[in-house]
């Protein structure tokens, strides 16, 4: 306390020179100035004394016919003296701390764990629909509530827990282990073919196997009917029951492709140019700087790169600084190589490839062959797949 009482009031630390030291020691005590490190030497000695008991001193020196030389000074009015040229430095340390402080009332992230079923995303829509909100005062939220309308809303929801840690609300919940049965339609329904092809194999469970594997089959054809017979001991049809059609069937059909890529195309050439702006951000709001600054170039893309601030991110608050920079360029007409074109063709095929994959489909063959034309090029060919057929229909 002490310390920070002499950095505050600001003090120097001085050499005294003379044959008198002795009595200057005196003097200063007699005027109750507060002096501290005292070192003495020969005929010098040095010390430190407050500013305000310095300014006092040159009674003192005149009577003990001593000599002051300032050897060094410290705290914070010399501070302030030497930086009052940056005066909007000095004033931004206390108002950045006003600034984060004033942020630390808010919440500015959310962070969910021990959600499997329920995700990140549908938390966040559940949180939104009972207002709260990135940005949201803590003292406008009410943990216990919270808690309470998340069990409510979720039944196999079976323990949450709302807590706010900073600026974030932490919210843990555990969901029951024991998975409900899936509601079907109790009248029955029929699994049908989604595509013309052939059975490549049918295993069922549950209901009447219409098709074998082998055979032919039409689009919306019942390959396992969900109405199961009842027979009398003459082995006469007495009725029929519906179920819920129950099978492993793998149809293989041919999948037609076609991909036409045109010779010419627009080239962005970019001329070395660029303009670069400064941009603060906080949430969605954005300060750019010059202020009123918009496109320099008619012909320009942009590139935005931001980071967060380094003690703000650390309290979660969205705030970032950054630039963004116009580079111009200018279009031309260009056409495309027997190499690039390929290329492109090549990898809108992985991509359609991909994307029935992620369907499930598996890929057998695929015969897809890459020819020029007039206009340009051409991707056009066959792909052999199988598929689990899923689709249901109610039984008459």
């Amino acid at each position: 306390m002490i310390r920070l009482i002499r950095f505050i009031k600001g003090y120097v630390e001085i050499e005294v020179y003379g044959f008198a030291l002795e009595r200057f020691l005196n003097l200063c005590s007699v005027r109750n100035l507060f002096i501290w490190n005292i070192k003495i030497q020969e005929n010098s000695g040095t010390l430190c004394i407050s500013l305000q008991g310095f300014f006092q001193l040159k009674d003192i020196v005149r009577k003990s016919r001593t000599r002051v030389v300032i050897r060094g000074r410290y705290g914070l009015p010399f501070l302030i003296q030497k930086y009052k040229k940056r005066i909007i430095f000095i004033l931004g340390i206390p108002l950045c701390l006003i600034f984060c402080f004033y942020m630390n009332l808010f919440i500015w992230l959310f962070d969910f764990s021990g959600n499997s079923r329920l995700s990140d995303e549908a938390l966040e829509s559940f949180l939104q629909d009972q207002n709260i909100t990135i940005g949201m005062k803590k003292t406008d939220l009410d943990l216990e509530e919270l808690e309470q309308l998340i069990r409510k809303s979720y039944h196999y929801i079976t323990w949450t827990s709302a807590k706010l840690n900073g600026t974030r609300l932490i919210i843990q919940v555990k969901e029951n282990a024991v998975t409900e049965k899936v509601k079907t339609n109790e009248a029955g329904s029929n699994l049908i073919a989604e595509k013309k092809g052939k059975i490549i194999s049918i295993v069922t469970r549950k209901g009447v196997p219409l098709v074998k594997s082998g055979d032919q089959v039409e689009p919306g054809q019942i390959l396992v009917s969900g109405m199961i017979p009842v027979v009398a001991d003459d082995e006469t049809l007495v009725g029929e029951y519906p179920v819920q059609a129950d099978a492993d069937i793998i149809l293989e059909y041919v999948q037609k492709y076609n991909k036409n890529l045109d010779a010419l195309y627009v080239k962005k050439t970019y001329t070395g140019r660029s303009y670069k702006r400064y941009v603060l951000q906080s949430g969605t709001d954005e300060f750019v700087l010059p202020v009123g600054a918009s496109k320099r170039f008619k012909l320009g893309e942009q590139v935005k790169t931001i980071k967060p601030f380094p003690i703000l991110s650390e309290l979660h608050i969205p705030a970032y600084w950054g630039h963004i920079t116009e580079y111009k360029y200018q279009l031309q007409e260009a056409k495309y190589d027997r190499n690039e074109a390929e290329k492109i063709l090549r990898k809108q095929l992985q991509d359609f490839i991909s994307d029935l994959e992620q369907k499930g489909v598996q890929i057998i063959e695929k015969n897809v062959t890459m020819n020029t034309k007039s206009s340009g090029w051409t991707a056009t060919g066959t792909l052999i797949l199988q598929k689990k057929q899923e689709k249901r229909m109610p039984v008459q």
